[in-house]
């Protein structure tokens, strides 16, 4: 199923025009100030963390087998331990330079995941029929042009996203599924399927597969719940009429300009036989 505002062949998804829900995270989750902060940093500082570069490496292996040996090498010699170590290290890093290297630990338990989930029923049902890592590009009524790289678009009409967590119970999974802004995301992907199909979103079923990171790499597939979604809805909404204003006044305020109270601790204005179990933290000089 070809999607109407999916984004050219070859075009950079990471260059290419439009705002990504990881960008909007920090207009939640901060201010304009660090949203802006954020998009400077992404124009300049293209490093990629440890856990970025494994997470990109699960989903190649999961979604994108066939490509994982053009994008992926392993490494499993000591990088800095003696000159003749390290001058190796250079070496290979520049042999390879157009590959992302992973440590032989990283290859084994992503490769370990890939299993994991073709071995689970639901996930592996879920992945059977459908396309990999679609780019989309939307526009949104507020002006605010908006972009979604999707893990996976299933056949029927569905989406599914990969994530890797330390604890995939639902308790605590829902928490951090909110927290995180799963939900947000998900109520911008299911906006940019809706704005290349027509289909309306809630018609448009989003699961997350959970899996551990680690032995015994457990997994959990869970459908996002409409009331919630509903919720993530409204609040993107709200973040990107946000983001409108900001850039019509060319303002990018920070959270706090207004003047403060500031308040002693607690545990300062109790007796000293009031004080009990509170903790005092050093935050800093």
């Amino acid at each position: 199923m070809y999607l109407k505002n999916e984004m050219e062949p070859g075009e950079d998804y990471e260059n290419a025009s439009g705002v990504r829900w990881s960008l909007l995270k920090h207009l939640r989750d901060a201010s304009p100030m660090h949203y802006q902060h954020a998009l400077d940093s992404r124009r300049t500082d293209r490093e990629t963390s440890d856990a970025l570069r494994f997470g990109r490496a699960v989903h190649c292996m999961v979604f994108e087998p066939e490509w994982f040996a053009a994008r992926f090498v392993t490494y499993a010699e000591s990088k800095s331990v003696g000159e003749g170590a390290r001058k190796k290290w250079q070496a290979f890093q520049e042999e390879h330079k157009h590959h992302t290297i992973l440590s032989k630990d990283e290859w084994d338990r992503a490769h370990s995941i890939a299993l994991a989930i073709a071995a689970h029923p639901i996930a592996h049902e879920l992945l059977q029929v459908g396309r990999a890592e679609v780019p989309l590009r939307f526009d949104t009524p507020q002006g605010v042009q908006c972009k979604a790289k999707l893990d996976w678009l299933t056949r029927p009409l569905g989406i599914v996203d990969l994530k890797t967590a330390l604890h995939i119970e639902e308790r605590v999974f829902s928490l951090v599924a909110w927290k995180l802004g799963y939900f947000h995301q998900a109520a911008m992907y299911r906006r940019a399927v809706s704005f290349g199909t027509g289909v309306p979103v809630f018609d448009i079923p989003y699961h997350i597969i959970a899996v551990e990171p680690s032995e015994p790499f457990d997994i959990a597939v869970y459908q996002l719940d409409e009331e919630g979604l509903q919720v993530a809805n409204d609040e993107l909404t709200d973040l990107i009429t946000y983001l409108a204003d900001c850039r019509a006044k060319n303002r990018w305020p920070g959270r706090y300009e207004s003047k403060q109270l500031l308040c002693a601790p607690k545990w300062a204005t109790m007796d000293d036989d009031e004080v009990g179990g509170f903790e005092v933290v050093n935050a800093g000089s």
